[in-house]
């Protein structure tokens, strides 16, 4: 049987060099919403319990504040990546050990769909950016 790893708020915070008050206020929503994926607290004397992978999303949200990336922006990029990896769930349950030639179209399509997504968001985001920065440079 597979062992549960699991991290309470001061483990997380030890972790990733940031203060308690900080984990804490992500998890309830200021002013970020991060929700601990094994258990939430549930008033006085219980504990929130992060898996492995919330602990890397708040790692990531850490790097994203740290690089001075507002907190609108990194909770846009937080959702952005659950809503892909749902996606890529939902699919991944249905082609779980198959190989690229046993899909069916429709999951050949499905996971074409998302690859796609992808990459017209990455090309807008780099075409977004990169008007703005001419838009800056013009304004010097």
């Amino acid at each position: 049987m597979a062992e549960l790893t699991f991290f309470e708020l001061s483990d997380v915070a030890d972790l990733l060099q940031l203060s308690i008050s900080t984990v804490k206020n992500w998890t309830i929503g200021r002013p970020l919403s991060i929700k601990p994926s094994i258990r939430a607290s549930q008033g006085k004397g219980s504990r929130n319990l992060y898996s492995r992978e919330d602990v890397y999303v708040l790692a990531l949200a850490a790097q994203l504040s740290r690089d001075g990336f507002a907190i609108k922006t990194v909770q846009d990029i937080l959702d952005k990546q659950i809503e892909l990896k749902n996606r890529l769930k939902e699919v991944g349950k249905e082609t779980l050990g198959k190989k690229a030639d046993e899909l069916t179209p429709e999951q050949k399509k499905k996971l074409d769909d998302i690859a796609k997504e992808q990459k017209d968001k990455e090309d807008k985001e780099r075409a977004d950016k990169e008007q703005k920065d001419k838009e800056e440079k013009a304004d010097l």
